[in-house]
């Protein structure tokens, strides 16, 4: 089995687990990973080998709290809901009919306070996913909570995450012209050995906190860089270099009045690279086994200056207009 993305926990086991299969002639299966790390993977299975079993009960009531934080929200009214599921319900039902109740609560999310509308899309998918699960499980016997399952269900998909649709893209800045495979190390991971960890009930849901912007973007430029550099380079590493090169770029009154008369694709073909290879230079003995593969490498220059340019680019904006993201 070749593996290429990120498996942890359950997924692990789900995805790894299908090398037990049996089928004629099919001897010794391995597994080539890319991705993962062998302790990570070997502790996703440990709950799992000779016996699974729960520490806790999961609290069935978890969904009437999660219902009842939904209801305090003030994105949809009790009517809303009652309205919906007499049209969701009624076998002679008409998908314009339904959409006409959920438009009032999409059109007051989009009113909220972005934390809000997001802590909001967090919470209603958590009680969906428990709903789903837990009522196969617990006999609710509770109409209420089902319209508003319903209902959620279906307003979910008109409640899309504010950022969706802009996530950095560098496919333009990138082209592929070789690959190198390298045999890292081969590992034979030994669940004989430890104590099985039992699993984590589900004691509280929908209050986790997700990444600022400027997390997301950075964690994406790490997650694709990673890709183009080579050798010993942790995430520190890559965050600390971009970051360090993007104050300096931001430092620089040349760029600045570029981008207050240009879009982003004149920005990054004005003096960007001029500059953008003085700092580099500057700072290549701090940072030498980074700077050194980007100045001999045209392919990584590239991706490195197109992924600049359009951080460097927004923060000009941003500052210009006294806005952030």
């Amino acid at each position: 089995m070749y593996v290429d993305k990120r498996l942890s926990g359950v997924l692990a086991v789900q995805t790894l687990s299908r090398l037990n299969r049996i089928y004629p002639g099919k001897e010794n299966p391995f597994v080539l990973d890319f991705v993962n790390d062998p302790e990570e993977i070997l502790e996703s299975f440990k709950p799992y080998y000779r016996a699974a079993y729960l520490e806790e009960v999961t609290d069935p009531n978890i969904v009437h709290e999660l219902q009842v934080k939904l209801d305090q929200s003030g994105v949809y009214l009790p009517s809303e809901i009652e309205a919906f599921a007499e049209a969701f319900f009624n076998p002679k039902r008409k998908q314009a009919g339904l959409h006409a109740h959920l438009k009032p609560a999409a059109d007051r999310f989009k009113e909220l306070a972005e934390e809000e509308a997001e802590q909001f899309r967090k919470d209603l998918g958590t009680f969906l996913r428990m709903y789903d699960f837990l009522s196969q499980i617990v006999p609710y016997n509770d109409p209420d909570l089902e319209k508003h399952y319903v209902f959620g269900k279906n307003l979910m998909p008109r409640i899309v995450a504010r950022d969706e649709g802009v996530a950095l893209q560098i496919d333009a800045d990138v082209r592929l012209t070789h690959y190198r495979l390298q045999r890292l190390a081969e590992q034979s991971l030994d669940l004989e050995s430890g104590e099985a960890t039992p699993l984590q009930p589900v004691s509280e849901a929908g209050t986790g906190k997700g990444y600022t912007d400027e997390q997301r973007k950075l964690a994406e430029i790490v997650e694709r860089m990673n890709d183009l550099f080579s050798g010993d380079l942790s995430e520190a590493d890559m965050v600390g270099y971009v970051t360090t090169i993007k104050g300096k770029l931001l430092e620089n009154e040349t760029l600045a009045a570029q981008a207050a008369t240009n879009n982003e694709e004149q920005f990054a073909l004005g003096d960007f690279k001029t500059i953008l290879t003085d700092i580099i230079l500057d700072g290549q003995e701090g940072h030498n086994r980074i700077a050194d593969q980007i100045l001999k490498d045209e392919r990584t220059f590239a991706a490195m200056q197109g992924m600049l340019a359009r951080l460097v680019y927004t923060a000009f904006r941003e500052a210009r207009t006294g806005t952030t993201k």
